[in-house]
């Protein structure tokens, strides 16, 4: 059956659905495949579906995506449709557990309901819907993510917050606003709180900063594979490009809370490597990170 659906008879070409905020990204690349006699309803309860034709479909994110407890970081993954059970589907990020340091993590899994779609497409067609005006200073963008297949759709609810950049040596640390309640989560699951990026005129590396329990963890983003049209094996981030540091935990003044995550002060030691020394603050906390900077290639 999933063969099936990843064989339809109309020529593929290559969707790429984009979400937009803050002048960061998120996109989905696809291969448009015709709906021929097959249809969602028949993907069987816990089977998956490649989610298009021709080369793997990808999921490109600049912002964490989040969706309900689960948040995606930073990165390229390569995706797929999983049945859940009778009513929901999910779109699944391969390899996503390794982005979130891989210790007790679980892949990022997008999930919604399926249901009829008012207007059957005659191939597969994926969009951000994301409502409009946006206003100029709006701090978080709730949008969906929606996969039509013929007779039937699918919906993802998910948000993104709004983004601070700042030179720190010579890293660019891009700190994400994240509500206070995700960043809590750091002590069931690691959370993406920050881009380190280095390299000119563009970054050529980046890496995701991640809070997990009492650590700090800097991470290389994810890249989906490429070999074998982009089903080849999935690999983590190389363990010599990571770093793993410390996070303290204060209590902020009597009186003082912050609703979402804003950083107070960045540093970086000089030596052979340097470490960064970093304070966010959120909720009615201070967070006090200190982690070894990557290493140079």
């Amino acid at each position: 059956m999933v063969g099936a659906l990843a064989a339809g008879g109309l020529p593929a070409q290559r969707g790429a659905p984009e979400l937009e905020f803050r002048k960061r990204s998120s996109r989905l690349t696809y291969g448009a495949v015709g709906v021929g006699k097959h249809t969602l309803a028949e993907l069987p309860v816990g089977g998956q579906w490649r989610l298009g034709r021709d080369n793997a479909s990808t999921w490109f994110t600049e912002l964490p995506i989040i969706a309900g407890d689960r948040v995606l970081p930073p990165g390229e993954y390569r995706v797929n449709l999983d049945r859940l059970d009778g009513e929901r589907c999910a779109i699944r990020a391969q390899g996503s557990a390794h982005a979130l340091g891989g210790e007790k993590a679980t892949d990022f899994q997008l999930a919604g309901k399926l249901s009829q779609n008012p207007r059957p497409t005659k191939k597969l067609a994926i969009d951000w819907l994301v409502p409009k005006p946006i206003p100029k200073d709006a701090h978080t963008l709730g949008a969906q993510l929606r996969v039509r297949f013929g007779e039937h759709a699918w919906h993802g609810a998910v948000e993104v917050h709004a983004h601070a950049s700042q030179k720190v040596g010579k890293f660019k640390l891009t700190t994400f606003g994240l509500p206070t309640n995700v960043v809590a989560r750091r002590e069931q699951s690691a959370v993406p709180i920050a881009v380190v990026a280095m390299g000119r005129p563009r970054p050529k590396e980046n890496w995701n900063l991640l809070l997990r329990g009492d650590e700090a963890l800097l991470v290389p983003w994810m890249a989906a594979p490429t070999d074998y049209y982009g089903f080849g094996k999935i690999q983590p981030p190389a363990a010599e490009r990571c770093t793993t540091g410390k996070l303290r935990v204060e209590a902020l003044p009597e009186g003082e809370s912050v609703a979402t995550l804003e950083l107070r002060e960045a540093a970086i030691e000089r030596g052979k490597r340097g470490v960064f020394t970093l304070q966010f603050a959120v909720g009615k906390e201070l967070l006090r990170v200190e982690v070894t900077a990557p290493p140079k290639k």
